[in-house]
């Protein structure tokens, strides 16, 4: 397997790839994973705890696996996994307040191409301004001052996946029209806010579509956000994640047909949206609203 630039990517997601690249390896050779725990003399569960990426294998038992698997060939490749994933830090790690949760969300969005994405509620984090996202996180009182800088700091690098050298990412995002109106701090921020998104909708790695107040109901309506990541091909049997924040909390699908089913989702909400063009115009209007 060629060595791909994604091998910098967070130890989060080099987990998953090598957790990921195992379990196929795995069941193309026909081993089960009972087989593989008694010719390596460790328990069934380690095993598993290898292909979910809880626990790194030793060396010596990823040239085993490998050589069990027929592709001891590929150890340079998955050596450079390992090592990755158990050396390697995530730049956000320092700032405070960040929940378990969320961290594993940062790593997976670090290393993705495709970020589709619905937002019913407020505009997504990775096209806020500084401004706006100060006003969400200071009308939380769970967040304190100093924290409230970190995350709104955090919350703006996060655009590095647009920008990266190699394969930059492209975020597809459809949001709500009541979004463009629901004030975040006061009428300059939103002005602020609105500008910074025409200028976003300019950009090439960036396609947002509006989704209509004057839109009556419609098949697989949503009413609340999620995001669809998707992952570089050569990580083959990575089929993407699914991410729903909750209160406190989020969910995470990763089963294909639980992927689909929100790839869909995003199919149905695209038809029933305003063009690319049309989508600018109800941005300007909004804008011209908070310019008063």
């Amino acid at each position: 397997m060629t060595t791909s630039p994604f091998l910098n990517s967070s130890p989060i997601l080099l987990r998953r790839w090598l957790g990921m690249g195992l379990f196929n390896l795995r069941q193309q050779a026909g081993v089960g994973q009972g087989e593989a725990a008694a010719r390596l003399d460790v328990r069934r569960q380690t095993i598993g705890h290898y292909e979910s990426g809880r626990n790194l294998p030793s060396v010596g038992d990823l040239e085993a696996l490998l050589d069990m698997y027929g592709a001891s060939e590929e150890i340079e490749h998955y050596r450079a996994l390992r090592d990755g994933a158990r050396r390697g830090e995530n730049w956000w790690q320092k700032v405070s307040q960040i929940p378990s949760w969320f961290d594993h969300y940062l790593g997976l969005e670090s290393g993705a191409v495709r970020v589709d994405a619905f937002a019913p509620m407020f505009l997504p984090g990775l096209l806020q301004t500084e401004n706006y996202a100060r006003a969400i996180f200071s009308a939380d009182s769970t967040y304190a001052e100093n924290s409230t800088k970190q995350l709104v700091n955090l919350r703006l690098r996060r655009r590095h996946i647009f920008e990266r050298e190699f394969r930059p990412a492209h975020l597809r995002v459809i949001v709500d029209e009541s979004v463009l109106y629901r004030r975040q701090g006061s009428a300059e921020v939103m002005h602020e806010q609105l500008l910074s998104l025409l200028d976003d909708m300019e950009h090439p790695q960036i396609e947002l579509r509006v989704l209509p107040l004057s839109v009556g109901a419609f098949e697989g309506q949503l009413d609340y956000p999620f995001k669809v990541l998707s992952f570089p091909e050569e990580m083959i049997g990575d089929h993407g994640v699914v991410f729903v924040e909750l209160l406190g909390d989020a969910r995470y699908y990763e089963e294909e047909g639980e992927i689909e089913l929100y790839e869909q989702a995003m199919e149905r909400l695209s038809a029933v949206s305003a063009s690319l063009s049309d989508s600018r115009k109800l941005v300007q209007r909004a804008v011209k609203e908070f310019a008063e």
